[in-house]
């Protein structure tokens, strides 16, 4: 998202280990190292002219790719817990029920989503365990958002619809799976016997797994079979995509 101007001042700088303050005329010498980072596909933009081929190598002498939280669900109570003592100085408790909805939790927003959802709380109940309930409110209204997102950008028409369609898929699929809980854990206690297990039956879960797996093999298919190709353009991670293949038996 920077100008190509920007790009060779950047790109000098790195080489020489030198720049001119803005406003200065004394050349400043340095001897750092440089952490960058982006969502952006950039050998994508160096295609189309938007970034520079030789900043780019020059950038990515070491390069780590960070998976999404989808892929990384150990990871996310502690994130919670790290912007709740940020932002109030220590943490908070969390019902049972309220653990498991967070981590079953897509996080489509990774990491800026998960501190909008503690600055969120904050606000609304500043104090004592963070309920079922008020989890439930912030996952009902983000898949509400999610499903009305009317673009996605940097992609073609096609592939815009592709990601569209399956991120919609996921919502739906998890907005399922929590109602079903939520009704099962609301069940009146039996006098006898386990509470039955809130199992999928095929009506509803199999339509929607069929539809998953004719999209992401018409997506492979547009891609000759590129996996990396296909996981971007269905916005989902690699490893989301290798499960979800295996699931299928198409590893």
């Amino acid at each position: 998202e920077t100008t190509p101007a920007l790009h060779v001042k950047l790109l000098r700088a790195l080489e020489e280990g030198s720049f001119y303050r803005v406003g200065g005329e004394d050349m400043v010498h340095t001897d750092v190292r440089i952490v960058a980072a982006t969502n952006r596909e950039l050998t994508e933009a160096i295609a189309e002219g938007k970034f520079r081929d030789d900043l780019y190598y020059r950038l990515g002498t070491f390069r780590i790719n960070l998976a999404g939280l989808s892929d990384r669900k150990a990871d996310i109570i502690p994130l919670i817990n790290h912007f709740f003592i940020e932002q109030t100085g220590s943490s908070r408790g969390f019902s049972e029920r309220a653990m498991q909805l967070l981590t079953n939790f897509g996080w489509p927003g990774n990491v800026r989503q998960v501190k909008n959802f503690v600055s969120r709380i904050v606000v609304s109940a500043p104090e004592g365990e963070i309920s079922e309930h008020l989890v439930m409110q912030f996952v009902e209204e983000q898949g509400y958002v999610e499903r009305n997102l009317p673009v996605v950008t940097g992609k073609t028409p096609q592939q815009a619809e592709f990601q569209l369609i399956y991120q919609a898929l996921l919502s739906l699929g998890q907005e399922v799976r929590l109602l079903r809980d939520l009704i099962v854990s609301n069940l009146p206690p039996q006098t006898a016997g386990p509470v039955p297990q809130a199992e999928s039956g095929p009506d509803e879960t199999g339509a929607m797994e069929k539809m998953e797996e004719e999209l992401i093999r018409r997506t492979l298919a547009s891609t000759g079979g590129n996996r990396r190709e296909a996981a971007r353009r269905l916005g989902i991670g690699e490893r989301t995509l290798y499960r979800k293949l295996r699931k299928f038996g198409s590893d």
